[in-house]
Parts: C-alpha cells; structure tokens; sequence
C-alpha cells in the first residue's frame, strides 16, 4: 500500500500496472484488498488505482461529517496527484453512489464508467432509518457487528467458508467511526437518476442475479436510461438435443417489436447500413456466423463484433450505423421498435453529425 496526503488526510491506495489507468471504488463496508484478484488479472495491462476510502481500511478519517461529495473530491485529488487526467471509473455499490458524485463534481476525470450492483435513486425514508440504526450499531458494537448484519447481504447463501472469513476480515479491518460515517453519507446521497440520460461516455452496468441488495431490475432501469449503444446478453436455455434463446419487447429488451427483418447471403468485401434514425431503437443478432458494427454517434465511432446467437447489440436513435466483414453464410437479424418510416432516416452523415452535436433530431 502507498499513501499520499490528500485534502488533508493521509490516504491509502493500491498502484499497481501500467496503461490505461481503471480508479477501482470499493463497496461498503470493505476496503481496497477487495480488489485483489482484479488487479492481479488486469495489471499487466492497465494501470489500478484502488483507493481505501477516508475512513475505512487504512485510510484516515479526518474532521467533520463524511459525505459522497467528500470521497469524490478525495479520489478526483487523488488522481490529480498520481499525474492521471482521465479513469475508467469502475464503482462497485457504494463505489457507485461515489461514480456518480464524481460525475457531478469532476466530469472531465471520467474516460468510461463501470457500475456494478449499484443504484441511482436515493435512499427511502425506511432505508435512511436502517442506516442510522446500523450506524448507531458500529458506534456501540463494532465493525464485527456489521459484519453479521451485512455478510448475509454482501455473499450468496453457497458462498465458500474461506471467502466468508476473508470479507469478514476486511469489514472487521476498519474503524467503526469510519462505517457509522460512510452509512450517514450515504443516506443523505441524492437521487442521481436524473444524471442518466446526460451521461455520455461508455458506461458498462454489471448486476448479479441473486444480489439482495440491488434488485436486477433497478440496475435495468438504470441501463435503460442511459444514452448509448450496448450489448445485451439474452436469455439462454441450454439442452443436449440444442439451446433456446428467446426475446420479449420491453422486458427482454427495452422497447416493444413493431417490425423484424434480417439480411443474408451478403457477398464478402460488401458492407451494408450507412445511416441513422431520428426515433428508431434496434437490436441487432448475429443469428449465424458472425459481422462487425460500426457505429458512431457524432462524436466517436466503435466497433462491435456480434457473433453468437444470444448477444445482441441495443442500438438507439440518433446513431450512425455500418455493418460490414460478414462471414459466408452469416444471418444478420433485426428487431425494430417502429414499423418503416422513411421520415425517421437520416442518409447523410454531415447532416446527422451536425443533428448529433446540436442534441436533436430534426
């Protein structure tokens, strides 16, 4: 661990590889040594900046009330001092809460996002209740009797005994002040929802089935509300006799089917799109073989290689389209959220680049 005095605290983090820097958030009520098997898989090629955070690990508290605000000035301060100007961001619960605070307050820190089993919205009245009682809690019995309330939260049910003892090690590490000062923080966390539709870079948002803390669902609404093309992993029924892949409208995926096309037999060397649309949303399948999307919002262009059968690729409006290096037999499958307008087509890039910069679409 190496420490760097920021906005007057002595803060601990972990700085290990090099290249794209990743600023690793941690969750509550853990530390950095969360991110262990992370940084050993990722480090020889990105650079992990994992930060204890004000309070917990080894970190020091300092003086006054902990906010979010707080820790994301810390952590902007912190990048500021390792010589880094843009992260991907990768929040991880309560990590998350602090992305979106950094969002807030330092945008221009921001190269991409990662939020996993994380919420936008803010705490209920019930939720603000719970976390002064467990507050209160820490004050009067300890990080240990954290422990016990949150193990059963944080791990499956199957969860290995040996992972078991390690995160109740890594809870048990901390200060007890510093726990009763990151719930307090967090229940007076404004609702970030309304930050969504604004986000503009890539933004990755990872949810675990069985997480009893963050229903599946709010993490899909969360991804429905942000801006951007993605993939979406369909749902997959595996049998010996051969594999079922199905797709509901506004469920499965979000918009409702009005129209499905799908292109074939396309000749090698020839590519196919070069367009966008004012109001259409798409997802895309390689429902044989495999093709390359590019796709480009006026500001940046990426490219997406679809080739298994239950990917698909969401696509909403006002992005420009190419589809090309189509492998010999390959079937490119297509669910639309209207029927065929010709009105809602934009054919000429400058004028939908043009569109794009200006926010609308005309």
């Amino acid at each position: 661990m190496k420490t760097a005095t920021i906005n007057g605290i002595e803060m601990a983090y972990r700085d290990e590889g090099a290249g794209q820097p990743l600023l690793l958030i941690h969750a509550f009520p853990l530390h950095s040594a969360l991110w262990q098997s992370q940084i050993a898989a990722f480090s020889p090629h990105h650079r992990l900046i994992a930060p204890d955070l004000r309070g917990l690990g080894a970190s020091a508290r300092g003086s006054g009330a902990a906010s979010l605000d707080q820790y994301a000035d810390d952590l902007a301060a912190l990048l500021g001092h390792l010589g880094i100007e843009q992260a991907t961001v990768v929040g991880l619960s309560m990590g998350g809460y602090i992305s979106f605070a950094l969002w807030r307050r330092h945008r221009e820190r921001i190269a991409a996002l990662i939020l996993a089993n994380t919420r936008a919205g803010a705490d209920t009245e019930e939720g603000k209740q719970g976390r002064e009682k467990n507050a209160k809690l820490a004050e009067t019995q300890g990080a240990g009797a954290i422990a016990d309330q949150m193990l059963p939260k944080l791990l499956s049910p199957n969860a290995p005994a040996a992972l078991r003892d390690e995160v109740r090690g890594m809870i048990e590490a901390n200060d007890p002040v510093g726990i009763a000062a990151a719930l307090r923080a967090m229940a007076v966390r404004p609702d970030s929802t309304p930050l969504l539709p604004a986000i503009d870079v890539p933004t990755l948002v990872l949810v675990g089935t069985e997480d009893a803390l963050i229903p599946p669902g709010e993490s899909e609404t969360m991804f429905n509300a942000i801006p951007g093309c993605r993939i979406v992993e369909l749902p997959r029924h595996t049998d010996p006799r051969g594999n079922l892949t199905f797709i509901e409208g506004g469920d499965t995926i979000p918009f409702d089917i009005q129209r499905i096309y799908y292109l074939y037999d396309v000749p090698g060397g020839e590519w196919r799109g070069g367009h966008a649309h004012r109001r259409l949303q798409q997802l895309f399948i390689a429902a044989s073989g495999s093709f390359d999307v590019v796709v480009d919002d006026g500001k940046e262009r990426e490219r997406y290689r679809l080739n298994r059968s239950y990917y698909g690729l969401y696509m909403p409006p006002m992005i420009w389209r190419e589809l090309d290096d189509f492998s010999s037999g390959s079937v490119c499958l297509v669910l639309a959220s209207m029927h065929y307008d010709r009105a809602d087509y934009y054919y000429d890039f400058d004028e939908f680049r043009a569109d794009a910069h200006a926010g609308h679409a005309a």
